[in-house]
């Protein structure tokens, strides 16, 4: 009986000979259809299938059933505008037929894109894009991560001279340092992990080509972040407050040794005043040597600090003359330079003059 192929609407009639044969009478006779993704994906017996009105057929692909809370419908890819029985089949077909970025997907990114020349806008605005040359028509391999690599591709692949490659080796660097209150909540769950996206809501313009359109949503093109179910945020939310609990439970732990030490030393506090004259506190009772070794280790403090800018200043001053001395030499030296100079100077001319006028006075003569 489990093979056979009744309808359990028609108790007398007789069993089908195939499926195909019950579906077209289920269609026909009682206007019942079968979900076509739960037909070839579940491996059940006929009686144990469900028929659903064209009105719950449609509620069963988008939300589920409502007597069935663990299926939540059937995912649709907007870029092809197909449902697939669940998320796991449509992250295969986005990552068989269509295009992700492989940098942002290692970082825990679910981005998708219908066709490369959106993948390609995404490589220029977020990463680093390689369009010179033969690398304005490959794919994947001319966009980069970094600024270092980029500018390593190009000093070997697109350099002309040596100029062009030394500027291609230069890089600016920026240093960011985030303070620690934003970094409190590192390595817990939050809801911006599990945020669902829809490309549909993304500003009209250069970066969203796959906006509204005419009042109509444009699911052929564009990009769009893959949505988590519902029972992902539920999850989420448990871990959250999982972590709040434990946080508090931390917290309350802390109070309590805290007060449980004010508690001590207040009793400490009780005994040693019964113990000594009543009326009279601790701190009354504390002698005055304490007192004066406090100032005067205080003034000790004090006038050690003191001799320590002095002798600071000292050195300063000193290295000061010394500098101060120093370039005085240099000047004397460089003066005493240039003086010998000029006078080694007049002796060659001197000398010169006098080489010139002997021949004259030997014509003479």
């Amino acid at each position: 009986k489990l093979l056979q192929h009744e309808c359990l609407l028609c108790p007398g009639a007789r069993p089908f000979h195939t499926f195909s044969d019950m579906e077209q009478h289920m269609r026909k006779q009682h206007e019942l259809f079968l979900c076509k993704l739960c037909k070839s994906s579940l491996k059940i017996f006929t009686c144990e299938r469900k028929w659903y009105s064209r009105k719950d057929l449609a509620r069963h692909r988008l939300t589920g059933d409502p007597d069935d809370t663990s299926h939540k419908g059937h995912p649709l890819c907007k870029f092809c505008d197909e449902r697939y029985v669940d998320n796991d089949e449509l992250l295969k077909h986005l990552r068989k037929d269509h295009y992700f970025c492989h940098f942002c997907d290692s970082d825990g990114a679910q981005d998708y894109y219908s066709d490369y020349d959106y993948l390609r806008e995404h490589f220029r605005e977020a990463h680093f894009l390689c369009e010179e040359g033969d690398c304005s028509t490959e794919k994947f391999t001319h966009a980069f991560r970094s600024e270092i690599d980029y500018k390593a591709h190009k000093t070997t692949y697109h350099s002309k001279n040596r100029a062009e490659a030394r500027q291609n080796r230069q890089i600016d660097l920026q240093f960011n340092y985030a303070s620690r209150h934003l970094r409190r909540n590192e390595g817990i769950l939050g809801g911006e992990d599990y945020e669902e996206v829809d490309r549909f809501n993304r500003p009209i313009g250069r970066n969203a080509r796959g906006g509204i359109r005419g009042g109509q949503h444009n699911k052929r093109g564009g990009s769009w972040r893959y949505k988590r179910e519902e029972e992902d945020r539920e999850i989420a939310a448990a871990v959250r407050a999982s972590v709040a609990a434990s946080r508090q439970e931390e917290r309350r732990q802390v109070e309590e040794k805290d007060s449980r030490a004010l508690r001590k030393q207040e009793e400490k506090r009780v005994s040693e005043d019964k113990d000594g004259r009543p009326g009279r506190k601790l701190e009354d009772r504390r002698p005055t040597e304490d007192k004066d070794a406090r100032t005067s280790r205080r003034q000790e403090e004090r006038l050690q600090i003191e001799e320590k800018r002095k002798d600071t200043r000292m050195s300063r001053r000193q290295e000061e003359k010394r500098s101060v001395e120093e370039n005085d030499d240099r000047a004397l030296k460089a003066r005493g330079k240039e003086e010998r100079r000029e006078l080694e100077a007049e002796n060659c001319i001197r000398h010169t003059n006098d080489t010139k006028q002997t021949p004259d006075r030997k014509a003479h003569v």
